[in-house]
């Protein structure tokens, strides 16, 4: 809602309130910069859980985490080919070529290993 040109909070947008919506299906995409909900989230379990509905997820790390790897390493998940989510990883590490790089890791790719 915007009222006097500034947007007003017409929900509740916290953490744990976006992670139930992306649990129920409501949420298609998520952007992780410096965030590893999977882990450190109030409730990892709801996040891990939220993180499988979605249908794109980007993270933006130093390292590959449990929140860019909950589909093949989250004890949960039995079959990777059953996750939807695709995900994309871009390192922020300067030692790794040239700094940016983006990753679309699928299930299949997992299932080969």
């Amino acid at each position: 809602m915007v009222t006097d040109g500034c947007r007003k909070n017409d929900d509740d947008y916290s953490q744990l309130a976006t992670f139930d919506r992306m649990a129920h299906g409501k949420v298609r995409g998520l952007f992780l910069i410096g965030q590893n909900p999977a882990a450190g989230a109030p409730n990892a379990e709801l996040s891990r859980a939220a993180l499988r509905e979605l249908d794109w997820l980007v993270v933006r790390d130093w390292f590959e985490h449990e929140s860019a790897n909950f589909w093949y390493a989250d004890p949960r998940v039995t079959n990777p080919k059953s996750i939807k989510t695709e995900i994309f990883l871009s390192s922020c590490r300067r030692d790794r070529g040239e700094g940016w790089h983006l990753h679309q890791h699928r299930a299949d790719a997992a299932m080969a290993r």
